[in-house]
């Protein structure tokens, strides 16, 4: 009688563990496709969402909308990731995909990098992705070879592009494609974090957001074009 009530027992706990499990998977599931159906979601902050910009691009049908403040977005905080940026944007010209590229000038990234400073660089880091050969640099040499860096990337990684110089405040940054999703950067800079990233495909934020490119042209741009090696 004893052996009949623990088998009993032991099976009744086997199917409340059973039940459970099923339930949480269920509630898993569910929260998975709450998650999923957000149209708007916070991804991190910067660089750790510039894997998610690579994806979002790679996604991409007919158009492709970027407005950040340098060509290079994240090429020395995270070279991996910026390898994926640009490989996605290379798919995307070779599908035919319009790229459409909105990014500070070379003057204005400048004072922006110099407003910003020098001080907490990973100097061995800096040194590689900069092409600087001397094991000491001073803050204007930096300033310069980052400069250059930037400038030497819409020559060769965004020849094809179509590429517009800014030459004012970009008051946020984003990743848009086809007009139904977007990637959404906002600086704050404060200390620790620098930006904040966000994934959408709310239709009002994304009609305000590209509602910002006529504005961004008519008040202080220069287009670069997409005809070749003549892009600075």
């Amino acid at each position: 009688m004893v052996e009949l009530i623990v088998q009993a027992a032991t099976i009744a706990a086997l199917l409340a563990a059973g039940w459970q499990l099923w339930e949480s998977r269920k509630s898993t599931t569910e929260l998975s496709r709450i998650k999923d159906s957000l149209t708007t979601r916070f991804l991190g902050h910067f660089p750790n969402y510039n894997n998610d910009i690579a994806e979002i691009i790679k996604r991409a049908k007919s158009e492709v909308v970027i407005l950040c403040d340098v060509p290079g977005y994240g090429v020395i905080s995270d070279p991996l990731a910026w390898s994926r940026i640009v490989e996605s944007i290379q798919w995307a010209l070779s599908k035919g995909i319009s790229v459409k590229i909105h990014a500070y000038n070379d003057a204005h990234i400048r004072d922006m990098l110099r407003e910003q400073g020098f001080e907490d660089l990973d100097e061995e880091r800096f040194r590689k992705r900069v092409g600087i050969q001397t094991e000491t640099f001073t803050p204007e040499q930096a300033l310069e070879a980052s400069v250059a860096l930037h400038e030497s990337i819409i020559s060769r990684d965004f020849a094809e592009c179509d590429v517009v110089r800014i030459d004012h405040k970009i008051p946020l940054y984003f990743w848009m494609i086809d007009g139904r999703e977007a990637i959404v950067s906002i600086p704050t800079y404060a200390e620790g974090v620098t930006e904040y990233g966000f994934c959408t495909s709310d239709r009002s934020l994304l009609t305000a957001l590209h509602s910002m490119i006529p504005r961004m042209m008519r008040t202080g741009s220069t287009p670069t074009g997409s005809s070749g090696p003549h892009i600075r």
